[in-house]
């Protein structure tokens, strides 16, 4: 059984890492997609406008019953999550101490905007706590959507532009995939070469073995020749 899952997980590695490296491979090859191409053009193309809030609603994650001082029985990892989870709420404009879990409050906000000739846009989208209590029900937010297609979007205010992926970024991705999938590959192939080495060494072991004792024999079959000598001297005699 032991050997049917090692085996399993060498073809296992082998198969995830020959899918890396030909994703590494092809991507670079592969073009960018039209929406792509346009969300990395809404800052020079995008068309501004006022949309109005339509609701404002704050839930829970599910996973947010985990106390962060619990985590504090790890040492020193759980301390830098609570480090981590901390810093992340202060950056996000909420109060650390407010509430001690491991996840925090998400704060929705949805919108409708109608561009010049084309059907409305509704959306909604995530803010933090701080930009959440500067929003109001029918309060007008700008934003910024694209001419060709208005879906694709921003709230001027409540979201950061968009990062073009550029071809280093693209060449970065594809070498560390190709380094991390040959890794597998080269961990996971198997060695055909092991078994016969075994072989040829056991089969040196018992040639060896052979001479040896067939050498230890023959010298103690055969007379000291100083006995022989005395035998001989009292013959004479």
């Amino acid at each position: 059984m032991a050997a049917i899952v090692r085996k399993v997980w060498q073809y296992a590695r082998l198969a995830v890492g020959g899918i890396m490296l030909l994703i590494a491979v092809a991507s670079p090859l592969v073009p960018k997609s039209e929406q792509l191409v346009r969300h990395e053009r809404l800052e020079a193309e995008g068309i501004r406008t006022v949309a109005k809030v339509t609701n404002l609603w704050v839930n829970d994650d599910k996973m947010s019953v985990v106390p962060l001082r619990g985590l504090g029985a790890m040492g020193r990892v759980g301390g830098a999550v609570i480090a981590g989870q901390r810093m992340d709420r202060a950056l996000d404009g909420e109060n650390p101490a407010k509430r001690d879990v491991l996840t925090k409050q998400v704060f929705h906000v949805a919108y409708a905007f109608q561009p010049d000739g084309k059907a409305a846009v509704e959306h909604r989208t995530t803010v933090n706590e701080a930009q959440f209590t500067r929003l109001a029900i029918d309060a007008p937010v700008e934003v910024l959507f694209h001419p060709r297609d208005p879906a694709i979007h921003r709230l001027l205010a409540y979201s950061k532009p968009r990062s073009p992926i550029t071809a280093e970024m693209k060449l970065m991705g594809s070498l560390f995939g190709a380094v991390v999938g040959g890794l597998l590959m080269w961990g996971a192939w198997p060695r055909r070469d092991a078994a016969p080495s075994v072989q040829a060494s056991s089969n040196a072991v018992q040639r060896v073995a052979r001479i040896t004792g067939s050498t230890s024999l023959a010298g103690s079959a055969r007379p000291p020749q100083s006995t022989v000598q005395r035998t001989e001297f009292g013959r004479r005699t």
